[in-house]
């Protein structure tokens, strides 16, 4: 390996958040815990613009695209601080080709797209040079972890040592959550999703139990959110094993946790998940109007989704509903149709007994 370098990883205070410290910045905690591993010096900051340091080699930011004016104001600052520092830019901002053409526009050396840990290493180690490329040649997409041996167990844990971790916390029941991934990517192909349609890949379920247990037993969080795009995949080889594992901690530490799930989830899963501790489910219903849904290649029913909440409340798990108005093919009676939907869904939920 070249000399260790100095690397700052930066996620854009999200001040337009409802709790910008809702979640953690699980994105750049990965970089920063993989980046350590290959022996650099890494440091982690999300925080406003004014708190950027100088004295770094290479500098990776992360945005969304609510963040990315903030993110080109970070480059614009970075370049006074450092004018000769390597400035990557990642996050979900850059899943759109438009956006990452306009970045490496806006002056960024380069635009990372997809993960981003064996790329970004190859650009810290100078083995991806900006001098080498083409402007259109700095658009990267990022070279995927392989499962190796059917699992990404080699991916490090998130460098959650590298923030305070107590600043944050997704708010289940009065409690912080802490969140955490159990795998990678969604097969599935919602044509409003970027990053729609890939091969998932799983950590096993040992690893997962150890990430939990360092987060209730180390770290002394008693609430959990499951952030994977599917945390439900494979119900039965996959979800009921880690459901008994979840169980015993749930037991011994009175642990709740939220997920986020297709509404194809049986009956039999959602009651295995409650006995686990799982208060809420938050699904992707979308619309209420049938139209939409095979419009944007959601493969699902309307009646299949009233289905889902009746399902929720008989497992008395909490069902957290999304919904947009303006996809493609919108009109007047399908905002209509989607209205009724809700109003059926709200009937159907009868809970019984309080989460």
């Amino acid at each position: 390996m070249s000399r260790a370098r100095r690397v700052l990883l930066y996620d854009p205070y999200d001040d337009f958040l409802q709790g910008p410290r809702d979640f953690t910045p699980l994105g750049i905690l990965y970089l920063s815990a993989w980046l350590k591993r290959a022996g650099h010096d890494v440091h982690v900051l999300h925080e406003e613009i004014d708190a950027l340091p100088a004295g770094f080699d290479v500098y990776g930011v992360s945005a969304t695209t609510p963040q990315y004016p903030k993110a080109r104001a970070a480059l614009a600052r970075i370049r006074e601080l450092e004018p000769e520092a390597v400035v990557v830019l990642g996050g979900a901002h850059v899943n759109a080709p438009r956006c990452r053409r306009e970045a490496i526009a806006d002056g960024f050396d380069f635009v990372v797209w997809g993960e981003g840990e064996i790329t970004l290493q190859a650009v810290v180690e100078g083995r991806i040079r900006r001098a080498d490329l083409r402007p259109e040649q700095r658009i990267i997409e990022g070279a995927k972890i392989p499962a190796a041996g059917g699992t990404i167990d080699e991916v490090p844990a998130p460098d959650r040592a590298a923030i305070d971790i107590r600043r944050y916390g997704y708010p289940i029941e009065g409690r912080k959550a802490a969140t955490l991934m159990t795998a990678r990517e969604c097969p599935f192909k919602c044509q409003f999703c970027s990053s729609a349609g890939g091969v998932p890949r799983f950590h096993s379920i040992d690893r997962v139990m150890d990430e939990v247990r360092y987060l209730v037993e180390d770290l002394g969080f008693r609430a959990l959110l499951f952030v994977d795009d599917v945390f439900t995949f494979k119900e039965q080889t996959r979800l009921w094993p880690l459901m008994d594992r979840m169980q015993e901690l749930h037991d011994a530490y009175g642990v709740i946790w939220r997920c986020y799930s297709r509404t194809d989830l049986g009956m039999r899963s959602l009651e295995r998940m409650r006995r686990a501790g799982c208060l809420e489910v938050g699904a992707g219903i979308e619309s209420g109007s049938q139209d939409i849904l095979d419009v944007t290649m959601k493969y699902t029913t309307t009646t299949g989704n009233l289905g889902f909440i009746e399902a929720c409340a008989k497992a008395d798990v909490m069902p957290n509903t999304f919904l947009m108005i303006g996809l493609p093919a919108e009109t007047e009676t399908t905002v209509r149709e989607t209205r009724e939907w809700f109003a059926r869904a709200a009937e159907t939920f009868s809970p019984t007994s309080s989460a």
